[in-house]
């Protein structure tokens, strides 16, 4: 019942701000069918090395073909967080072609929904970047998308959970 309650709660939250809505001001906005995913259904995607810590995670050596991306599936639990840090630094001096997107998802729910997007070319530096994600679930999972017409490799990606 408490359980019941804590996703109803959480979805009486996250109903009133768009969760699955697409932002179409964005210069790579998402499609309709890219914002809500089923989880799981990317099983062809690239399994980049990762190591999980009790607040962070990393993945390394992340190949992202031109106009594709890669998901990196987090295993951290992020009930008791506030916010996420991503960090990611591009061997190939080009992470300004990244979009990073945050999706989220509780374990009841079928699909991954997006919230956040982050594009590389608000970067300071052409190979590092980052941006800080708001928590809305207790499952996490990070899009990288290459929008350029090169190859961009990441030597690596940091995550790190904000928690109260």
């Amino acid at each position: 019942m408490r359980q019941l309650l804590s996703l109803a709660a959480l979805a009486a939250l996250l109903i009133p701000t768009g969760i699955a809505q697409v932002r179409t001001e964005k210069r790579h906005s998402l499609k309709a069918e890219e914002a809500s995913i089923v989880k799981n259904a990317n099983a062809n995607s690239p399994k980049p090395h990762s190591l999980t810590y009790a607040n962070y995670e990393l993945t390394t050596n992340v190949v992202i073909p031109a106009g594709q991306y890669v998901d990196v599936e987090s295993s951290l639990d992020y009930s008791a967080a506030t916010s996420v840090a991503v960090t990611v630094r591009s061997s190939s001096g080009n992470a300004s072609n990244l979009s990073l997107v945050a999706y989220w998802s509780v374990p009841e729910a079928l699909y991954w929904n997006v919230v956040d997007v982050a594009e590389g070319t608000d970067f300071y530096y052409s190979n590092v970047g980052g941006a800080r994600f708001n928590v809305y679930g207790n499952q996490f999972m990070l899009r990288l998308m290459n929008t350029g017409t090169a190859g961009v490799v990441l030597s690596q990606v940091l995550v790190f959970v904000q928690k109260m």
